[in-house]
């Protein structure tokens, strides 16, 4: 019995006993698609058949799950259409799994697959003969990346890397559909749907402001370089 009381009070001492959990063995045919410095992302499958996605952490220093956990809090909070959905997380391995985005070409009799509006790009731009087919789009993925951040900003949010890799795009609402006629309709309705991911940069939009008007640090910087806004590019002094 006191073992069993330890167990409850470690379990409980833990910062994800309020969320939502899963175990590593809950989840089979794991296949990586995306690996960075700190840890890979993989498609899934629940026991109940779900397609998901799980984001792994692969260096369990201090810094790396202090980012784990500050993007595991913020998605928790966060229920928006163009925010994507955290469904629960594994503490071994330290991990999180997050809803299966995916827009699908099938619909339009050509092959592939992609999440990101980055994959989206660069699928569209190797195949000139459908870029002006596909042009409509861009105002529709502006609005539900607008709304995103419209809403991030609502809840005192600052993304801080906001780029195309950050984006996933769906259709996964029509893309079944064998119906020519339906899947017209539904283009027409909402031809895509776009999400925002990858909170790990993410922070409190007063402290982002104060962190730019009030410190010489580089800790306001963060986020991939070539998608920053020119300020924060500029040298101490320089003039934009």
């Amino acid at each position: 019995l006191p073992s069993f009381g330890l167990l409850e009070r470690t379990k409980k001492s833990s910062p994800f006993a309020d969320f939502p959990q899963f175990s590593w063995s809950d989840v089979t045919d794991k296949e990586e698609i995306g690996r960075g410095s700190f840890g890979c992302v993989f498609t899934a499958k629940t026991n109940d058949g779900e397609s998901v996605v799980v984001k792994k952490l692969l260096r369990q220093h201090e810094r790396e799950r202090r980012l784990f956990l500050k993007e595991a809090k913020i998605l928790k909070s966060l229920r928006h259409k163009n925010i994507v959905e955290m469904k629960a997380v594994c503490e071994n391995p330290l991990a999180m799994m997050l809803e299966y985005v995916f827009f699908d070409f099938a619909p339009f009799g050509l092959k592939g697959r992609v999440s990101s509006l980055q994959d989206y790009f660069d699928y569209i731009s190797a195949k000139e003969e459908i870029v002006s087919s596909f042009a409509c789009l861009h105002s529709k993925i502006a609005e539900n990346t607008a709304l995103g951040l419209q809403y991030l900003h609502e809840q005192s949010i600052a993304h801080r890397d906001l780029k195309p890799g950050n984006v996933l795009i769906s259709n996964q609402h029509y893309y079944h559909f064998d119906d020519k006629r339906e899947v017209k309709e539904a283009w027409v309705r909402n031809p895509i749907t776009c999400k925002l991911v990858d909170f790990g940069e993410s922070r409190a939009a007063l402290q982002q402001t104060e962190t730019m008007c009030h410190t010489r640090t580089t800790n306001a910087d963060r986020g991939t370089v070539v998608y920053m806004a020119p300020e924060l590019l500029a040298s101490e002094g320089e003039p934009m």
